[in-house]
C-alpha cells in the first residue's frame, strides 16, 4: 500500500473517531436527565422554612466573619455605630459627626496628604467641605445589610466613607465626599 494511500486511510479513520465521539449517547443522556433537579422540587426547597433557616445562620456566619475584619466581635457594636451615624446624620449633628471621626483625620489628593486635623475642633472649620451632601446621605442611609467589608475596612455608600476599630471603637477614618 501506498503511503499516500496510508495517509488518507489514517486521516478517514481520525474524522470518523471524531464525528463518533461528537454524536450524542443516549444513555449519558437519559442517566443526566435523570439526575436533573426538578425546578419543582427545587423551587418547593427554597420555600421550605428549614433551608431559610440554613441560610439565615449561614449568612450570619459570613458577617460574623467579616466584622473581625473591621475589629468588631458584636454584630450590635456596628448596628449601634451606624445608627449613631444615622442619627447625626439627619439632625446635621456636625459635633456629633466630628466626634466619629478617628483623629488625626488625613485628607488626601491623588495619593498625596493635603491636610491633616488633629482634633474635633479643627475638623469642624472644615465640616463643609469635608461632610459634603453626598457625604452626608451616605450617613443617612449606612446600615449594616449595605456595608462592604474588606481588608481596608467598612465601606458605606461604595467607598463614600470608610469606618474601621482603632482601638476606641469604630470610627470614620476616610471620606471621599
Amino acid at each position: 500500500m501506498s503511503f499516500h494511500r496510508k495517509f488518507s486511510l489514517g486521516l478517514c479513520s481520525a474524522f470518523l473517531v471524531t464525528l463518533a465521539a461528537c454524536q450524542p449517547n443516549s444513555e449519558i443522556e437519559n442517566e443526566a436527565a435523570s439526575q436533573a433537579p426538578d425546578p419543582a422540587a427545587e423551587e418547593q426547597t427554597l420555600d421550605s422554612s428549614s433551608d431559610t433557616a440554613l441560610d439565615t445562620a449561614d449568612n450570619e456566619a459570613f458577617s460574623e466573619d467579616r466584622l473581625v475584619m473591621i475589629g468588631v466581635e458584636d454584630s450590635q457594636e456596628l448596628t449601634d455605630f451606624l445608627a449613631q451615624l444615622r442619627q447625626a446624620a439627619e439632625a446635621n449633628d456636625r459635633q456629633s459627626i466630628a466626634d466619629l471621626v478617628e483623629y488625626p483625620f488625613l485628607t488626601y489628593d491623588a495619593g498625596e496628604v493635603q491636610k491633616t486635623y488633629g482634633s474635633s475642633t479643627e475638623f469642624l472649620s472644615d465640616y463643609d467641605s469635608l461632610i459634603t451632601p453626598k457625604v452626608l446621605a451616605a450617613l443617612e442611609t449606612a446600615n449594616a445589610d449595605s456595608l462592604f467589608i474588606n481588608q481596608d475596612g467598612g465601606s458605606i455608600e461604595s467607598g463614600t466613607v470608610w469606618i474601621n476599630n482603632f482601638g476606641n471603637g469604630l470610627r470614620i477614618y476616610r471620606i471621599n465626599g
